[in-house]
């Protein structure tokens, strides 16, 4: 049997496209640059951790003050996603 994986590509897409806003939102909390950065973790091949972000100073607070309902809605469209996802796959392991 042939799944459809239409839907699916469309959510993965939708996760990929997150990912990248979640990376925009993030860059003015990293230490160095997010470039050096992204080097760095594929050379290493590890995710950042806690050591990696810069210390919290007004003007970062500022920023955070100012994207943290960004986050918000990120995180909720990131959660509606992976619900989504659940269903699809659910649905298809049902059939």
């Amino acid at each position: 049997m042939q799944l459809d994986s239409a839907p699916l590509k469309i959510l993965n897409d939708l996760v990929k496209h997150s990912m990248h806003d979640l990376k925009r939102l993030e860059e003015p909390f990293i230490r160095g640059s997010p470039y050096d950065r992204d080097l760095d973790m594929e050379k290493s091949g590890r995710e950042p951790s806690f050591a990696d972000y810069a210390p919290m100073t007004l003007h970062r607070r500022y920023i955070w003050l100012r994207t943290k309902d960004e986050v918000k809605t990120l995180a909720d469209r990131v959660n509606r996603i992976q619900t989504r996802r659940i269903a699809y796959d659910s649905n298809n392991i049902i059939s």
